[in-house]
């Protein structure tokens, strides 16, 4: 599986615009190309790790585990969403 095309930087397609909670500001590949990781903005944990569980399924990627964590300056300020992608 080609996981580089779901890559973008700005999946909202917000522009300069500030990101909305609930869905993924970005899409990126992790660990050398081989793990997709999804960063959200101003949305706790549980709702990240749902979406991401929703797009995983959607597109029949074959997921080992999803890691979910806190990144930024506040509680909920950016959560990284990491899919272990199995090969």
């Amino acid at each position: 599986m080609d996981i580089k095309q779901f890559e973008t930087l700005d999946y909202q397609k917000r522009g300069g615009g500030f990101p909305q909670s609930g869905k993924p500001d970005a899409i990126t590949t992790c660990h050398q190309n081989r793990d997709l990781c999804f960063s959200f903005k101003d949305t706790n944990e549980e709702i990240a790790k749902r979406w991401v569980e929703a797009f995983v399924i959607l597109h029949c990627i074959p997921c080992i585990d999803i890691k979910v964590s806190q990144a930024g300056d506040y509680h909920d300020d950016w959560v990284e969403v990491e899919v272990i992608i199995k090969y």
